[in-house]
């Protein structure tokens, strides 16, 4: 059956009957063929329509005959601008009519057309259209998908690289990358497409990796791995990839499709937060047996020299004290830097500038250097105020200046002292572990030595560790640096390439002055009246250790209360009736700890003074190892002499908390 048509309009305007091949047509093709008149005056019809309108757009071909407007009443409201403009410009210059617009259909569903025609010019002045109209909603939605997917795949932050299917070699061709392939390798498209994937690989790539992964794509399998591969420019990456095979509708496997991401930062990062939290689990393992050891040297050398006033001062017993001396000595020179290193050392922080800090040793580490070092120093400009121990921070730069020395011993090579300011943003802190944002003073130590390879760079921060013999180092100096940065709020970090030589950047937070200043204390003096030395209370939760202070303080003529805990010593206070002049406490309790239990003194015996003793300071007397203002402690382990000296301090000095 043949489309309707409209006869009468067509003897009007003398149209030409329409060919049985474009009646054949329009029942064969998922299309709409129609003839389209428009006058001069803009009215306009259809002399023919195929049967195509009805299963594309669902209108009658008669009702289209009829109402030459219905159509355009379905074109979606959007799309009719354009669409009667171009068929303006058509009817104007008699040009090729091409256009695409939308329509909705009966059932709500919007379909999307694309028109063609070659417009003839009638007798009257009409324009008459021949025109196919293709459904094209399907390649519309394809179109968007493959839009989508393009932005999808150029906003993402992952390489994409699709090959064929070619597994035989030379190995399958990259027939698409994405811009994220180009700015992780800096190898444009045309640069890739056409190569295989070998171009990305190098000497580290890891072959065996490579072969488990042939193997899986020969079974059609997706596999995961991480590999080594290199830019463009040489440099090397590590890849972290998964491929999986493309299949067509039979299921044979036409292309292969690599989702891969550059994770170089983020395994150094790994590789970082692994070193941190190893030196932190160390150092509080040092820390802990330090404190103990401490106590426990304590005791040996209190009683040694209690013994040495006691008994007979021959040679022979005269020797062997100085050898006890003398290896007590060494042990706490060795717990002082446990102590250091788990940033637990008792230390005298204050405000300070460190360009002033570093000009002062220049002098001494020049010496030090010796004259086969070219040693040079830059300090930069502004000042630079911290908030540390000074003494502590001029060991730093020893240790660091004295490894570099040794570093380029004998090859006349350079070290240089840099101090200066920057800030460490965002980006960086995100990059370096326990690094927060802000203002630094910074402090770099660089050598052109031998350098360091990455496993020994990865250790050179744990105890004990050292390449040196054991007759130049211990392996306590770089340990004990780190320690005592990150003590002082700060960080340290050691790069190093060998053949190249090392570098050692600290970074100290900066600080105003003003935020430092020294509280004064409120508390009266009190001074023991003349001929009486004063009454201590001893608080120590170490039985040996409070026996051993006692009687150090009993032989030098105090009166002694004491207490093992916190709890005892307030009750001792209480019930004491006479003046104590002095608490010696212990900073690490359990119950109550030292900064508490001279809290609750100042209530109840606000003229007492206090002491505190530990092998380290923490918690409430001091926050990440540092001594509250004002407060005065007696280190560990201690001499006689040393604690008698201390409280002489105290008793006679400013008042203390």
């Amino acid at each position: 059956m043949s489309p309707p048509s409209n006869p009468d309009f067509a003897r009007k305007v003398a149209i030409p009957a329409p060919q049985e091949e474009i009646h054949a047509s329009g029942a064969a093709l998922p299309a709409i063929i129609l003839r389209f008149v428009q006058s001069p005056d803009g009215s306009r019809v259809f002399p023919y329509v195929s049967e195509g309108i009805r299963e594309i757009v669902g209108i009658e071909p008669a009702e289209m005959l009829a109402d030459a407007e219905l159509p355009f009443r379905r074109v979606l409201a959007e799309d009719l601008p354009g669409l009667n403009e171009s068929i303006r410009r058509s009817f104007e210059s008699l040009g090729l009519w091409e256009h695409e617009f939308r329509m909705n259909t009966p059932t709500g569903r919007v379909v999307w057309l694309r028109s063609k025609a070659r417009p003839q010019r009638l007798p009257g002045g009409e324009v008459l259209w021949d025109a196919v109209l293709l459904d094209v909603t399907e390649i519309k939605a394809t179109e968007e998908r493959l839009r989508l997917f393009e932005a999808a795949m150029r906003d993402n932050h992952d390489s994409v690289v699709i090959t064929d299917a070619e597994l035989d070699a030379p190995g399958p061709r990259i027939v698409y990358v994405n811009e994220a392939f180009t700015r992780m390798t800096g190898y444009a498209p045309q640069e890739i497409l056409g190569k295989t994937p070998r171009i990305l690989q190098g000497p580290k790539t890891d072959r065996a990796i490579l072969g488990s992964l042939r193997d899986s794509l020969q079974d059609g399998k997706s596999f995961t791995g991480e590999t080594v591969n290199y830019r463009k420019d040489g440099s090397e990456f590590l890849l972290r990839w998964r491929i999986s095979p493309v299949r067509d509708d039979r299921g044979r496997v036409t292309h292969f499709v690599a989702i891969q991401r550059d994770v170089t930062e983020r395994r150094r990062m790994e590789n970082q937060l692994s070193l941190f939290q190893r030196l932190e689990g160390i150092a509080r393992l040092a820390g802990g047996i330090a404190h103990d050891f401490n106590n426990l040297l304590t005791i040996i050398t209190g009683y040694a020299r209690l013994l040495g006033r006691r008994v007979s001062k021959d040679e022979t017993t005269s020797e062997y004290l100085r050898e006890i001396k003398q290896a007590t000595d060494r042990a706490q020179d060795l717990t002082r830097q446990l102590l250091a290193y788990s940033r637990r050392q008792v230390m005298n922080f204050r405000a300070f500038d460190l360009r002033d800090g570093v000009q002062g040793m220049e002098g001494m580490l020049r010496r030090l250097a010796g004259e086969g070092v070219d040693l040079s120093f830059s300090y930069g400009t502004g000042p630079l105020p911290i908030y540390a121990d000074l003494a502590q921070i001029q060991q730093v730069l020893v240790n660091l200046v004295s490894n570099a020395c040794d570093a380029v011993a004998g090859g006349g090579g350079r070290v240089s002292v840099e101090v200066g300011n920057v800030d460490l943003d965002e980006h960086y802190a995100a990059h370096h572990v326990s690094v927060k944002p802000g203002p630094y003073a910074r402090l770099a130590v660089t050598d052109s030595g031998h350098g360091m390879e990455p496993e020994i760079l990865n250790r050179v921060f744990e105890p004990f560790f050292t390449t040196k013999t054991s007759q130049k180092a211990a392996g306590m100096g770089l340990p004990t640096s780190y320690g005592i940065v990150k003590q002082s709020g700060g960080n340290i970090w050691a790069y190093s390439e060998p053949g190249v030589g090392s570098a050692f950047k600290v970074y100290l937070p900066l600080v105003q002055s003003a935020e430092r200043a020294v509280a004064p204390s409120a508390a009266a003096p009190s001074v023991p009246p003349p001929g009486r030395k004063g009454v201590l209370l001893v608080v120590e939760d170490e039985a040996s250790l409070r026996r051993l202070a006692c009687t150090i303080l009993r032989d030098a003529g105090y009166e002694i209360l004491e207490a093992s805990n916190g709890e005892e010593a307030l009750a001792v206070a209480q019930e004491y009736a006479g003046t104590i002049d002095l608490l010696l406490t212990d900073v690490i309790m359990p119950k109550m700890g030292g900064a508490e239990l001279a809290k609750h003194m100042a209530e109840i015996r606000p003229a007492t003074r206090v002491l505190y003793m530990s092998g380290y300071a923490e918690g409430s007397i001091a926050e990440n190892g540092r001594l509250a203002e004002g407060a005065v402690l007696l280190e560990k382990p201690f001499s006689p002499e040393a604690v008698e000296a201390k409280i002489r301090q105290v008793l006679s000095g400013a008042p203390s908390r």
